[in-house]
């Protein structure tokens, strides 16, 4: 049990030092929509109340001033506790010299633009990142240890599962940024590890219902990505209930009071959004893009949503410009091997009743999730992989299962892979991402 909690720390640490690297080295307002973030934050600590939403489809803060408030309201928090509350943040101008292969719009902002607060910016910027930086160890805490409760014999595959966690570039970079997607994949990574916990013991206690809903109430008050935890939630229940074979009226007792407790906490949310005619602010959200309205057709998932979601889920850097050219392929060669590994390990008979119910829990979460995401790309061009983020545990358990199989148990060897993937993490930090934003 020690040397398990050691490996787990060992994870979380791993993850601190690289997230830390990303948050220090990437200039201020670098990452997806970041100063547009950090212009929210800085009304609601300036002004002590939310954006006001306007009836006719406005917001009073552009671009992300619709967004549910939770991180919000905690940045704000911060940034009146360090003395920044009257922060102004105005968006300059991008470097048109520094356009990145693929990418549409100028790579990075010009930092030298005369009149820009960039002493303040940067300073409220760089306390937010490092700030909310370790919510990020949930996600790796959360994909440990729910490797520990699917397979507690082989802690080769916890290794794996929070080394990737740790490791992932993405990840890294989002996690290193000014966004609520940061407080958006802690929670989601804190909701799914207790509904694997409810599935390994075959039991969801009244109290475990209770936190699970609070937890799915306030990932919609972080952000409307996470209403895939409530039909995760409720198949978890039904799982944990079969296991015992009480999936009838025990499971739907599960349910309702999960409803009433994520509904009483995310109601604030939605009451916002009421003024407006548009309870979950769907067609504010399209009005605020309206550059970005299209209608696909199939070809439009298969050539540009498809392959854009994979490859940003590993790494697009900058506002979706910043590529990694042909060390795609790594990323592409560890996703194959991790699929050999699956499918080998069904082949081979070798999934235990646990592990069988926790893969139906994430085939499910994912398939939600992924529903989602491409719903929202009927309407708006958005294939990011960072929408993705929020199920990184459940990817992480599918990697280290699949990559585990191919392994065998030598803790040896998941250690070594972990430390290779901590080495790409850094080499594409230091040789792809800095030296971009320095053109």
């Amino acid at each position: 049990m020690r040397g398990a909690a050691l490996e787990g720390a060992g994870c979380v640490a791993l993850y601190l030092v690289l997230a830390a690297s990303w948050a220090v080295l990437v200039p201020p307002g670098e990452a997806p929509d970041e100063a547009f973030h950090l212009m929210y934050v800085a009304h609601v600590a300036r002004e002590a109340r939310l954006p006001v939403l306007e009836p006719s489809g406005g917001v009073e803060v552009p671009v992300e001033g619709n967004q549910p408030p939770l991180y919000y309201l905690l940045a704000a928090m911060a940034l009146r506790a360090t003395g920044m509350g009257d922060l102004t943040v105005g968006i300059p101008p991008r470097n048109p010299a520094s356009t990145r292969e693929g990418g549409t719009e100028a790579a990075v902002y010009r930092h030298d633009e005369p009149g820009y607060p960039w002493v303040d910016v940067e300073r409220a910027t760089r306390t937010l990142r490092l700030l909310f930086l370790p919510v990020g160890a949930l996600v790796v805490v959360g994909a440990y240890g729910g490797a520990r409760l699917v397979r507690p014999e082989d802690r080769s595959i916890a290794l794996l599962a929070g080394g990737f966690a740790a490791t992932e570039p993405q990840f890294t970079f989002i996690m290193g940024s000014v966004t609520n997607d940061v407080l958006a994949n802690g929670i989601a990574a804190a909701a799914l590890l207790l509904m694997i916990r409810m599935i390994a013991r075959g039991r969801a206690g009244r109290g475990e219902v209770i936190v699970l809903g609070v937890l799915a109430g306030l990932g919609l008050l972080a952000k409307m990505t996470l209403l895939f935890l409530i039909p995760a939630a409720l198949f978890a229940f039904w799982l944990a209930q079969r296991a015992r074979g009480r999936a009838g009226w025990r499971t739907l007792a599960d349910g309702a009071l999960f409803l009433a407790a994520a509904a009483l906490v995310a109601s604030p949310a939605f009451m916002r959004y009421l003024p407006t005619g548009d309870p979950f602010g769907l067609e504010l959200n399209r009005r605020l893009f309206a550059e970005r309205l299209h209608e696909p057709g199939l070809a439009y998932f298969i050539h540009t949503f498809a392959p854009a979601l994979f490859f940003s889920l590993w790494g697009v850097f900058g506002h979706m410009n910043i590529h990694l050219g042909e060390a795609y392929w790594l990323f592409i060669g560890l996703t194959l091997a991790t699929t050999l590994g699956l499918a080998l390990r069904a082949w081979r008979g070798r999934v235990g009743e646990v592990e069988r119910r926790a893969g139906a829990l994430v085939a499910v979460a994912l398939a939600v999730l992924l529903a989602s995401i491409v719903t929202y790309n009927l309407s708006l061009a958005q294939p990011q992989g960072r929408y993705a983020l929020p199920a990184l545990l459940p990817l992480a358990l599918l990697f280290a299962t699949g990559l585990g199989e191919l392994l065998g148990r030598r803790r040896r060897a998941a250690a070594s892979v972990v430390a290779g993937l901590a080495a790409v993490n850094g080499a594409i930090l230091l040789f792809v991402v800095v030296p971009a934003y320095g053109a």
